[in-house]
C-alpha cells in the first residue's frame, strides 16, 4: 500500500478526505470491466475521469475516509486480496 499526497488544487470531498485508488485507464470500458470486478467483493467503488496531457483517463476508486490511518486499515484488506493500492487525499 503506497500512500501520496495530492498535487494540485484540492476540492472538498463531501464525505471524506481520503480514498484509495486501484487502478487508471485509458478505456472506460476497462475502468468499468474493472470496478465490476472490485464491486462484487467491495462497495464504494467509483469512477473518476480525469484529463492527463490531452487524454482522458478513467481512475477506478474505492470509499472515502476521514483519516489516513483510517484509509490505510481499508486498503491493507483491499491489498491483502492481491490488488495494488494507493490511498491518496480526495482531489
Amino acid at each position: 500500500v503506497r500512500t501520496i499526497a495530492a498535487m494540485g488544487t484540492r476540492v472538498a470531498a463531501p464525505t471524506g478526505r481520503f480514498t484509495m485508488q486501484l487502478g487508471s485507464f485509458t478505456t472506460r470500458e476497462n475502468a468499468v470491466a474493472f470496478a465490476g470486478t472490485l464491486q462484487q467483493r467491495w462497495s464504494g467503488v467509483h469512477l473518476v475521469p480525469a484529463r492527463l496531457e490531452g487524454e482522458t483517463v478513467y481512475r477506478v476508486r474505492m470509499g472515502t475516509y476521514q483519516s489516513r490511518e483510517e484509509a490505510r486499515n481499508a486498503a491493507q484488506a483491499v491489498a491483502g486480496a492481491g490488488y495494488d493500492v494507493v490511498v491518496m487525499e480526495q482531489e
